[in-house]
């Protein structure tokens, strides 16, 4: 069963609760949980739906503990709860995915483009410059009481800078039939198929290069979060290597 307009912004606001600990009314995020089940929604699309909202909230992807701790708080509820249980999870996640291809889409699509897939809870990161500064000295010092030294000569200061990752913003990236773009709540990514040099894949993420960009964007998503069924029908991590798969084949 899909889920309505009013349950979207019913888990929304879980979002905000689960990541303001002074805030934190466990009774209310548990009665909005239970609506959400009530809702025909597994445990499994729950957490994907929060997950994605926790996202843009943070601006960031989301750690392992803060997977788990929206994880163990579904669980817990759906244990507990005397709703009844979707027979088949795996399509249930799968119409929570029709349903954000239907209506998450915050950008123009092109002519004959279309929407191939969309990957939830993604964050962006990019190589940021940061610079270090070092301080010397040299010269003679005299012990003028225990613990007290006089410096004499001069001190010097080097600095040198190097590249360190840093979280940009968190969102959705799209995949369509001619492109990948992010879209998070304050930044967008465009990066067109024939503008793409290498897709880098990892466990849970993707170091993409550009032409005409001289530093990668990194773009992941919590581990274990997302699942892809196999050719035996069985579901798999979705991974960087199942994202650079798919862009393949759709730009053969």
């Amino acid at each position: 069963m899909e889920p309505t307009t009013i349950l979207w912004f019913i888990l929304a606001a879980v979002a905000v609760l689960l990541f303001l600990p002074k805030l934190i009314n466990i009774q209310k995020v548990n009665k909005i949980i239970d609506k959400a089940q009530d809702g025909g929604l597994s445990k499994e699309a729950i957490t994907i739906l929060l997950a994605r909202d926790a996202t843009h909230s943070l601006g960031r992807v989301l750690t392992d503990r803060e997977l788990q701790k929206i994880w163990g708080m579904v669980e817990r509820r759906y244990r507990n709860s005397n709703a009844q249980k979707p027979a088949n999870p795996t399509a249930d996640v799968q119409a929570v995915f029709q349903y954000l291809n239907q209506t998450a889409t915050p950008f123009l699509l092109q002519k004959g483009e279309k929407i191939v897939n969309i990957i939830p809870a993604v964050g962006l990161r990019e190589p940021r410059a940061v610079r270090t500064t070092y301080g010397t000295y040299g010269g003679p010092s005299v012990r003028v009481a225990k613990g007290v030294y006089l410096h004499g000569g001069m001190s010097r200061s080097t600095s040198s800078s190097s590249d360190k990752l840093k979280d940009i913003d968190g969102g959705d990236l799209f995949i369509t039939n001619q492109r990948l773009f992010f879209v998070g709540k304050l930044r967008t990514a465009n990066a067109p198929f024939k503008k793409i040099v290498s897709i880098e894949p990892h466990e849970n993420s993707i170091v993409l290069h550009k032409d005409g960009r001289e530093r990668a964007q990194y773009f992941l998503w919590p581990t274990d979060l997302l699942k892809v069924e196999n050719a035996s029908g069985t579901l798999d991590p979705f991974t960087g290597f199942s994202l650079q798969a798919l862009v393949h084949q759709l730009n053969e």
